[in-house]
């Protein structure tokens, strides 16, 4: 028998509301939509999360943790979340981006090179990759390795 392992991305880093009002938002509407998505087959949830006002991107380690709390609460899925840090704006980018290793999620991203988005550069250097790499091993954490295109592999 075929096997088949479904991820649910309930936001995205991208969507918005204007493009799909059922984006959610919120910690709260974030967990409640991967949870209803357990509920339907998906085993993991791979979370983004966002700036519950302006739905932003947003890498706040308690929106994520609120995220993580309120699925582990409610079912087992398989929480992945997104190291991806796009809005970070801080110097010390890499440990920021690690923050959500430290909520021992069983899965982060790990984005192993750089890629043009629509409107800007996803820089992922070399350095990026090895701490990323040996902080979710030392962590427990499996990584997901994230591929954009051909260079990457």
């Amino acid at each position: 028998m075929n096997k088949t392992i479904i991820t649910a991305a309930v936001t995205g880093s991208m969507p918005t509301k204007e493009i799909n009002p059922a984006v959610p938002y919120t910690p709260e509407e974030i967990a409640r939509e991967a949870i209803e998505c357990y509920q339907s087959g998906a085993a993991i949830a791979h979370i983004h999360v966002r700036n519950p006002k302006t739905g932003e991107p947003d890498s706040s380690i308690e929106l994520f943790r609120e995220v993580v709390d309120r699925i582990r609460h409610e079912c087992d899925m398989l929480i992945n979340l997104t190291t991806s840090g796009l809005n970070i704006k801080d110097a010390n980018v890499i440990e920021k981006r690690l923050e959500p290793v430290t909520l021992k999620p069983e899965i982060c991203s790990l984005d192993i090179g750089s890629v043009n988005f629509p409107h800007r550069a996803f820089v992922n250097s070399p350095e990026w990759g090895r701490s990323a790499a040996i902080r979710m091993r030392e962590s427990g954490v499996k990584p997901e390795i994230e591929v954009f295109d051909t260079g990457h592999l």
